[in-house]
């Protein structure tokens, strides 16, 4: 298990990061004209994303290391939705099925 100090130190830090990622995904959401798979699942990550940010790290280490890891995931995914936005004009096909081998 992780310090929890160290754990703490890193909350913080993706607590602002998703934070700052939010708004730019709330604004791509805003910006397709129609509804699409991709589009609702944007909506989810963010019910997701406010969810885990007003839970917070919880009392004791062990659900405080379960947070900072939700905050990391949501993180990601709210970086690949921003990041895609900005390569593409689009939403990113977050919700496409696995390519068949």
């Amino acid at each position: 298990m992780p310090d929890r100090a160290q754990v703490d130190r890193l909350t913080v830090r993706l607590r602002e990061h998703v934070e700052r990622l939010v708004p730019k995904v709330d604004e791509a959401i805003r910006e397709e004209c129609h509804d699409s798979t991709d589009r609702e699942t944007a909506r989810w990550l963010l019910g997701r994303v406010e969810h885990t940010l007003r839970q917070g790290p919880g009392p004791d280490d062990r659900t405080a290391a379960v947070h900072l890891e939700d905050l990391a995931l949501n993180c990601r995914a709210l970086a690949a939705i921003c990041s895609h936005k900005e390569e593409t004009g689009e939403l990113a096909p977050i919700a496409l099925p696995a390519p068949s081998s």
